[in-house]
């Protein structure tokens, strides 16, 4: 009669080994996806060391026909080979709602559609956000949910710069003042 203890070791080991390698946030994205929900430590432009919503920039915007209002950080613009990262901090201040009560990215940014444009105005270009032969956009789930009050993470990729340029204009919502001078981080 054969033992079966090779055979329940070997799998035992392949599973510890398997579960070893899959522990933590290796995945930017991921850490970014389960960031979104995640409470601020300090707000925008007051942000602690490590804190994952300092900003390079922000602006508020009034919501058309409300008194809500939505502060929109940059956070980061990555070159990575052929595309960049647009990496984006909103924070809904929403008076018609309850400092518990849910948001998402699409309520934040109602009655725009968030598509954040980049100028390239020297050149003439404007990069927006890629997408495939099936319009699905490279971008985060809208429909992520935050607390009022609370920031959120908000992400899209673009084409890389063709022209060797080291910023960029960002253009948020249609005609709201556009951020001059992002610097795009290579």
């Amino acid at each position: 009669m054969k033992s079966t203890w090779p055979l329940i070791t070997t799998v035992t080991l392949s599973a510890a080994l398997l579960v070893g390698c899959s522990g933590g946030d290796s995945d930017p994205e991921d850490a970014e996806a389960s960031s979104r929900t995640a409470p601020a430590t300090a707000s925008a432009g007051e942000a602690a060391p490590g804190d994952s919503h300092q900003v390079l920039a922000k602006q508020e915007y009034e919501l058309p026909g409300t008194n809500d209002q939505v502060t929109v950080g940059i956070k980061s613009l990555v070159v990575d080979g052929d595309t960049m990262k647009l990496t984006l901090v909103l924070t809904p201040e929403f008076s018609s709602l309850g400092e518990t009560d849910q948001v998402s990215i699409s309520k934040i940014t109602d009655p725009w559609y968030l598509s954040p444009r980049l100028i390239d105005r020297e050149h003439h270009k404007e990069y927006s956000i890629v997408s495939d032969t099936f319009n699905k956009r490279w971008q985060v789930d809208t429909m992520s949910n935050t607390t009022n009050g609370e920031p959120i993470i908000w992400w899209g990729i673009y084409a890389a710069p063709e022209d060797g340029i080291d910023s960029v204009d960002l253009r948020i919502f249609g005609d709201m003042p556009d951020f001059t001078n992002v610097p795009i981080q290579q």
